[in-house]
């Protein structure tokens, strides 16, 4: 009987020390889950692009925010992450594509965030929270603080008050960047807002509505218009182009999707140009006893000069225009899709050339090494996990931009510099933290 009390009492004993130590391994666990030191932070988004020229070379100026993971929870099998975002400036070499100078910007929040405007020559323009400094510029190709907003409000030649002082989060409202006559968009304390030429410090009241900060994207479409026809993405996986006369192109793309421009300063010249032509050959039709045929195309001419008037007018407000092709000339552009027929697939980007007589070729196609085209498909793949790990990239947004004779893909925290009369990669890398 003894011996039953004393196993029955060791066997108690073992349930509470059992109960314990699951009971300190579960607080160790919420304990390392909470003050877990962190592996390094993540790119979460590439807030702004501007390419600066100076002295006929080209830069690359990203604004890149990164997230911070602090702490983590699980839930009925979900993860829960708190931390915070900070942001970063970094210049490359648009020639080799190598890092010129790197500025942490501090974290996103009410005291330290910041906004990226656009480049003058030797600034880069931005507003900031931190220290209340404001607007101000940069050195664009160091980084270092050149003009303060204290320098602005004594040389300004025109008194337009006190720079209002937004929200973190509503700063881009306030404060923006006039790309087609590379001016800074402010507001001040009443609500008004101005266009200031940082070079001559005049300021010019805006009174129609403007939407300072526009952005355009997507940039990749189905249909398009390119020489005056109308071209699509005919076809199901495999595309062709099509154009208005019902004839093919005979070479096929996987997913195939026109580039589109969304380069606000280069559509302004493209349309700016197309008024001008319009313009020309209405004034050589401006006579007396025309035939029906130069009737008929003078007001076709009319027609096509109103709707590229309306195009300039919504670039100026800050409003999408009509999609017009990514052109590197006037005879070719370009056509993204899926490289092949496989999970691991990465993109492809190809250049179109169109001859005299309207003939489509293609002079040349180039698949880019670690941007995938489809990462739920690709996440599990080793060659997805040769780039990322185990750990797939947030950002999923494909955003392109052309610089002379370069085209700039920018997808899944990779950078890359196409040459687009060989079609090959001059260089690329990868955004980390």
């Amino acid at each position: 009987m003894l011996y039953g009390c004393r196993g029955t009492l060791f066997f108690d004993n073992h349930n509470q020390m059992l109960k314990l130590f699951k009971a300190v391994i579960l607080i160790v666990t919420l304990l390392w889950m909470t003050i877990k030191p962190h592996y390094g932070a993540s790119l979460d988004n590439i807030l702004k692009v501007v390419i600066y020229q100076q002295e006929q070379n080209n830069y690359l100026i990203l604004h890149e925010s990164f997230y911070h993971p602090q702490s983590e929870s699980y839930s009925k099998g979900n993860t829960r992450s708190i931390g915070y975002n900070s942001s970063r400036l970094s210049v490359y070499d648009l020639s080799n594509g190598k890092l010129v100078t790197q500025k942490e910007m501090g974290r996103m929040d009410s005291t330290e965030a910041c906004l990226i405007l656009g480049c003058t020559p030797g600034n880069l323009w931005i507003y900031s929270k931190k220290y209340k400094s404001g607007l101000q510029s940069l050195n664009p190709l160091t980084l270092e603080k050149k003009i303060t907003q204290a320098y602005i409000y004594i040389h300004l030649q025109h008194d337009i008050g006190r720079f209002v002082e937004p929200d973190w989060n509503e700063m881009n409202q306030f404060y923006g960047f006039d790309r087609i006559q590379q001016k800074v968009i402010v507001t001040n304390h009443v609500q008004e807002k101005y266009l200031i030429d940082m070079e001559k410090f005049t300021a010019e009241k805006m009174v129609d509505p403007v939407n300072i900060n526009p952005d355009y994207k997507p940039n990749l479409k189905s249909a398009a218009k390119f020489c005056g026809e109308n071209l699509k993405m005919d076809g199901f996986d495999w595309m062709v182009i099509k154009n208005s006369k019902e004839s093919y192109n005979k070479n096929s793309f996987l997913f195939g999707q026109f580039i589109i421009d969304v380069n606000i300063h280069r559509l302004f010249l493209h349309y700016l140009e197309m008024q001008e032509n319009f313009q020309l050959e209405i004034q050589s039709l401006s006579k007396p006893n025309l035939t029906d045929f130069e009737v008929s195309r003078k007001a076709a001419l009319e027609y096509q000069q109103s709707l590229t008037k309306t195009n300039l007018t919504a670039l100026f407000a800050g409003r999408k225009p009509d999609d017009v092709l990514l052109m590197p000339n006037k005879e070719s552009f370009f056509v993204y899709s899926k490289a092949e027929d496989t999970d691991a697939s990465v993109i492809q980007v190809s250049k179109i050339h169109c001859d005299e007589k309207n003939q489509m070729m293609m002079e040349w196609k180039t698949t880019v090494p670690g941007m995938f085209y489809n990462i739920s498909t690709a996440r599990n793949t080793r060659e997805f996990k040769a780039y990322f790990g185990d750990f797939p990239p947030q950002i999923d947004g494909i955003h392109f931009e052309l610089v002379n004779n370069q085209l700039l893909i920018f997808y899944l925290t990779q950078v890359c510099g196409i040459d687009v009369n060989t079609g090959k990669i001059q260089w690329s890398f990868s955004v980390k933290y």
